[in-house]
């Protein structure tokens, strides 16, 4: 299974897709793991798996530490997303070297669907019985909506980042049972803020409904100059 040729594929695909960040030496997945997530081949994978019992799969990481989760959420592979949530629901908040968890990658790249499975609600699908109170599935993604990266940043910051209205709208229904309107990243930006910065009326106004949030801005702003800044804007 040790292939160096495949290793060194691996190695090259990981440090293309994330150029930013030095790779580091741990890179111990199976590349033909990897290719399995990466292309969504449910079958392959499960093989590769079951002919290796006892596999830890929280410790077969990619050099940028990415976990089979994390490389299967990024290319968006939802068969492969609940195949793994439903026998390994602990690597839903196991963060990369970037600290992100697939939840942040979900969140980030705005899907909604993927967003669902990695959250713990109840009513996600009905019949569902892998999203249930006091199930692994449920409780680490309630670990993973919690956890900060790299950057300070909880999943629901990632989504306002990029404007991604349903994701953040969906996340932010945990809110009374995990405070996250309080948080303010790095860059000093509130969940409040940066919905105000993208224009989300209504994601501000489920901000406000909370009662319990934070108003911060980098460099001193608030949601409040955002709202003169535009308005400004807008009458020119």
């Amino acid at each position: 299974m040790d292939d160096p040729v495949e290793r060194m594929k691996l190695v090259l695909n990981e440090s293309m897709d994330d150029r930013e960040f030095p790779m580091i030496g741990v890179d111990n997945m199976d590349p033909k793991l990897y290719n399995a997530a990466r292309s969504g081949n449910v079958e392959h994978l499960t093989s590769i798996v079951d002919a290796n019992p006892g596999t830890n799969l929280n410790r077969c990481l990619t050099p940028q530490r990415n976990t089979v989760l994390h490389i299967a959420v990024k290319f968006e592979q939802q068969k492969i997303v609940q195949r793994m949530i439903q026998q390994w629901p602990s690597l839903i908040s196991q963060p990369n070297s970037k600290g992100d968890t697939p939840l942040h990658m979900a969140a980030r790249a705005g899907n909604h669907d993927l967003t669902k499975l990695l959250t713990p609600a109840s009513n996600l699908t009905e019949g569902n019985s892998a999203i249930e109170e006091g199930n692994p599935v449920r409780q680490a993604g309630g670990v993973a909506l919690r956890m900060s990266n790299s950057e300070g940043s909880n999943p629901i910051h990632e989504a306002l980042k990029k404007s991604h209205k349903e994701v953040a709208l969906h996340l932010l229904a945990f809110e009374e049972r995990h405070g996250l309107a309080r948080d303010v990243n790095m860059a000093g930006e509130s969940l409040l803020y940066l919905a105000a910065e993208a224009g989300l009326d209504e994601v501000v106004n489920r901000i406000i409904d909370i009662g319990d949030y934070s108003t911060r801005g980098p460099d001193g702003q608030n949601p409040l100059h955002i709202a003169v800044i535009k308005s400004r804007f807008w009458a020119g």
